[in-house]
């Protein structure tokens, strides 16, 4: 059976299953999953393999998994594969370097097998995804990719790397921090300073600031999505200064959702269910800006790149 990488599909990481293989040359010894619906981990795989050509004191060299360990815990291969199949369901499979890695592995194991199965689920390498996003937020050398290497930058702890299910939630945990740090940490520059500052410090920051002019504080307004040449940042600020109220969050008395390109599933959820109004960029353009300050954020935004970019 051939498998392949969809690349160039963006990952739903609110609804799919990430998973990892612990292998010996292309022996399966231990899979791990988590099974991720409407944003949430419903569900964890985890099995020891029993390879049909167990070799003893090989595996440890490889990974922290002990032969008698597998000898005592291990399941036949055969029965591994089917319980792993039937519980990633129709959800496209997430892997890290999964082209170079888990592919060719799976590939092997289910030629070996005769089956002709997992047609139905996209295999996607979240490589892809770091790739994509992580250049522009962390210092990292764009040759290094590895889950240990991305760890290291991102401050997480790599201690119990190496079996299958904690290499999942080490990488649902990266993904995580990368997409906290587009919304949580701005480079604060504009006060000439190295120091990091959250989001929601900042809005409470330019709350005070403009305390006196918070002429509408019921009219509140969230984001979704990424919107071109703005920055959440920017956003607030405009909103702020013009006095109404940024919402980080969408919660019942948010009045307003700005949708931006790829918008969040887990906010479009929200909205619907709070009855929040959703606004594309343009009506929020001609309800809540004007043109000075449109111009006002793309230079600001143009210099956040430009200092970024040093």
């Amino acid at each position: 059976m051939k498998l392949e990488c969809a690349w160039g599909h963006e990952i739903d990481w609110d609804n799919c299953v990430i998973f990892d293989l612990e292998y010996s040359e292309k022996d399966i010894i231990e899979i791990g999953a988590l099974k991720i619906k409407n944003g949430e981990i419903i569900d964890t795989f985890s099995t020891l393999v029993l390879p049909d050509n167990f070799v003893k004191n090989v595996y440890a060299r490889f990974n922290k998994i002990k032969s008698s360990e597998i000898k005592e815990k291990g399941i036949p291969t055969a029965k591994a594969m089917e319980q792993f199949i039937n519980f990633i369901e129709d959800l496209d499979l997430v892997a890290h370097n999964a082209e170079k890695a888990d592919i060719p592995v799976l590939e092997y194991t289910l030629e070996k097998l005769q089956w002709d199965l997992i047609e139905n689920n996209k295999i996607l390498d979240s490589k892809d995804f770091f790739q994509e996003h992580i250049k522009r937020k962390i210092d990292i050398e764009s040759n290094r990719w590895s889950l240990g290497y991305l760890s290291e930058k991102l401050n997480i702890d790599y201690k119990a790397a190496h079996r299958s299910l904690e290499d999942c939630k080490i990488l649902l945990e990266a993904k995580n921090k990368i997409m906290e740090l587009e919304d949580k940490y701005f480079l604060a520059n504009k006060y000439r300073t190295k120091k990091y500052i959250t989001l929601e410090k900042y809005t409470e920051k330019l709350k005070k600031k403009n305390k006196k002019i918070m002429k509408d504080p019921e009219i509140s307004i969230a984001v979704t999505g990424s919107i071109e040449d703005y920055t959440r940042y920017g956003i607030a600020e405009i909103l702020l200064e013009k006095g109404y109220s940024f919402d980080l969050k969408i919660k019942a008395s948010t009045s307003y959702l700005i949708i931006g390109e790829k918008p969040g599933k887990n906010s479009l959820e929200k909205a619907s269910k709070y009855n929040v109004k959703t606004i594309d960029w343009a009506q929020f353009n001609t309800t809540f800006l004007n043109n000075n300050e449109q111009k006002k954020e793309k230079r600001w935004k143009t210099w956040i790149k430009a200092i970024l970019n040093q």
